[in-house]
């Protein structure tokens, strides 16, 4: 019988692009600062999915290097597309060949994949380009995992994003066509508004965004991501819940800067 640990697992993607590894240097030190450490952290190394460029091998040795250097209190550990393709080649399930290191949804299922297996009670997703100001943002995130909301269990609780100004808004560029059409930035803006600045801390959520997402092992093992999902995989995983007995909740006091 497994014996699950009673703490999470935070899952970090990261992949090779200028400035990764002193962003990546950055986050882990701002977890540094958490007042409770009781996590370990996964570090996914994953393929430069926006050019299809596979990592370069100064990139990893940089990586490698900075796990070494890195002792603060919780264990770093880390995990690359040759280590997963061992695994799958193991265990001998199909189902898992279709997990990659090239997609969100693909990565984010090896996180939850390996939380699992390994007995951690809640995974925390955070992206490598992101600081974590808040040192009670891992508790936070976990505390009302597993409570009872409006007749669903929670299983997974979403922050937001703020940029250096401590801001919510997305920036609203007219690139596009469709954006005269589909105003998406404008729409999150107006939902972020009505979420974050008005009514309770946790409430139902019309937004999910993947680098501030906690989820429990309970969850993990009925609500996977969608692996034919390239982007938009986490408001995909918030629209499935709705057919099952979790919820993800909105935290309006769990942000990270992005």
């Amino acid at each position: 019988m497994m014996v699950l640990m009673q703490k999470a697992l935070v899952i970090v993607s990261t992949y090779d692009r200028p400035g990764g590894i002193s962003m990546l240097n950055r986050l882990l030190k701002s977890l540094v600062m958490q007042e409770e450490q009781h996590f370990d952290v996964l570090l996914l190394e994953c393929n430069n999915f926006t050019s299809g460029i596979h990592n370069k091998g100064d990139f990893r040795s940089d990586l490698l290097a900075l796990m070494r250097e890195f002792d603060q209190g919780f264990p770093v550990h880390h995990i690359n597309e040759e280590k997963w393709n061992e695994i799958v080649s193991q265990l001998n399930v199909s189902l898992l060949e279709k997990l990659s290191f090239d997609v969100y949804a693909g990565f984010r299922n090896i996180g939850l994949f390996l939380s699992v297996v390994l007995g951690y009670k809640h995974v925390l997703f955070i992206d490598d380009d992101e600081v974590v100001e808040d040192q009670r943002y891992v508790k936070k995130a976990m505390e009302h995992i597993g409570i009872e909301y409006q007749g669903k269990i929670v299983g997974g609780v979403g922050g937001y994003y703020v940029n250096d100004e401590g801001s919510y808004h997305v920036p609203v560029r007219k690139r596009d066509w469709w954006d005269l059409l589909w105003p998406k930035m404008r729409y999150m803006n107006r939902a972020y508004g009505q979420m974050i600045e008005t009514g309770d801390r946790l409430k139902k959520g019309t937004i999910l965004v993947g680098g501030a997402l906690c989820v429990s092992r309970e969850m993990a093992m009925e609500v996977p991501f969608d692996v034919w999902i390239k982007r938009g995989e986490d408001l995909d995983m918030l629209f499935n819940t709705e057919d099952t007995r979790y919820s993800i909740l909105f935290d309006r006091s769990l942000s990270v800067k992005h």
